[in-house]
């Protein structure tokens, strides 16, 4: 996919995954699945409904979508660049741990430092991604992407600010306790995010002396990264985000499919900019994905449920893994199970 439609596709995951702690967008609450039970109950004494003819169009079916024009997807960028301009903390970062529905995310001690540091890298990679594109000369010209040209500087000092935020704070990032690990997600999306400042294209341009120092700065973050991803490696191979049932020091817990691949595919991006990456890490991880991807090619939520037919494991339920474990084996050479 290329950056030009995969930038408010990033925004969007980036939304949707961190709403719930993050965004502060409103949510379902926790009594709506009670509503529709009493719904569901209520109509079971109602009289049946008179059963469709053939000639009625079912109400499910899905209509067919509307053309996706470059305005179109131009236009969802410029909404989402506003959105990040307008919502960047002052010291750089993005997100906070407001409360944004009923029953909130888990997170004991300091553990929203693991989403913050998340949520700020992914933002932070967008803006990278638009500003990248808006350097492209041969890029189509539309009104929207006129429009969005008008911030380019805007743009560049909001990168600017959170560059800083990162640099000063992703080599703090720690477990916060003993069950939880959402450190993680912070480190797996910062180590990504550090490879799109790695290749930024500064303006106006640094010296040649200068882009050395920068990227040498930006390659010992990644290391610095990369190793604290092999402190929380599970004892199985793969990253996971909670340990409940053993809380040890190199913990126990069973490897997610979907926390792997992204650990996996920012590893992937850090390799490409020179970082090194120690193989057996990557290996181990690549055996635990390959452990928890099923005949269907559908990828299983953890290790801990991979053999059995849990609703979770469905093929609707692993819509939101099953690129993510492909993309993950892909960019580690495993051509022979997953083609493009």
């Amino acid at each position: 996919m290329s950056h030009r439609f995969s930038t408010p596709l990033l925004f969007v995951f980036c939304v949707v995954l961190f709403g719930a702690s993050s965004w502060g967008i409103p949510e379902a609450t926790a009594d709506e699945p009670q509503k529709d039970a009493q719904a569901a109950a209520s109509s079971s004494s109602a009289p049946a409904a008179t059963p469709a003819t053939a000639s009625e169009k079912p109400k499910w079916r899905v209509t067919d979508p509307e053309t996706i024009t470059l305005s179109t997807l131009d236009s969802a960028m410029l909404r989402g660049v506003k959105f990040l301009l307008e919502r960047q903390n002052k010291n750089g970062s993005w997100g906070s741990p407001r409360l944004t529905k009923k029953i909130n995310v888990y997170a004991p001690g300091d553990s929203h430092q693991g989403y913050l540091t998340g949520t700020t890298a992914l933002a932070l990679e967008s803006l990278l991604r638009v500003e990248r594109l808006l350097q492209n000369t041969k890029v189509p010209e539309t009104p929207e992407l006129a429009e969005l040209r008008k911030h380019q500087s805007e743009i560049a000092t909001s990168i600017d600010r959170g560059e800083a935020w990162a640099f000063e704070n992703l080599p703090k990032l720690r477990r916060s306790s003993p069950d939880v690990l959402y450190n993680n997600w912070g480190h797996a999306y910062g180590l990504q995010v550090l490879c799109e400042m790695y290749v930024r294209q500064m303006t106006p341009a640094l010296s040649a002396a200068d882009l050395k120092a920068r990227q040498e700065k930006i390659r010992a973050q990644m290391q610095t990264q990369i190793e604290l991803l092999g402190r929380f490696e599970c004892l199985d191979g793969g990253w996971c985000y909670y340990d409940f049932d053993y809380m040890t020091q190199h913990t126990a817990g069973s490897p997610s499919s979907f926390v792997t691949s992204t650990v996996l595919v920012a590893m992937a991006a850090a390799r490409d900019c020179g970082a090194e990456v120690p193989e057996k890490l990557t290996q181990r991880a690549i055996a635990s994905l390959l452990r928890q991807r099923r005949p269907d090619g559908t990828f299983a939520y953890g290790e801990y449920v991979a053999k059995y037919p849990v609703l979770i494991n469905r093929p609707p339920g692993s819509l939101g893994r099953s690129q993510a474990g492909n993309i993950a084996l892909a960019s580690w050479g495993r051509g022979d199970i997953i083609t493009q």
